[in-house]
């Protein structure tokens, strides 16, 4: 989370759990835009994962 650390000293007004969360459901977003009948099993496994780390971060 470097990138998100230097980032975050311009970004006042949320919080950076805010900001983490926000970004991870916008990659859900676009790996559910990409899912096809078939081959895509690897976008379903990430798909869980990032939400897995979405609710992580949620019940801190």
């Amino acid at each position: 989370m470097k990138n998100l650390e230097e980032l975050w000293g311009r970004i006042a007004s949320v919080t950076k759990d805010e900001v983490v969360t926000a970004v991870l459901k916008d990659e859900i977003s676009l790996y559910e835009s990409r899912i096809q009948p078939t081959g895509t099993g690897y976008l379903h496994d990430s798909i869980a994962q990032l939400r897995r780390r979405t609710e992580e971060i949620l019940s801190k």
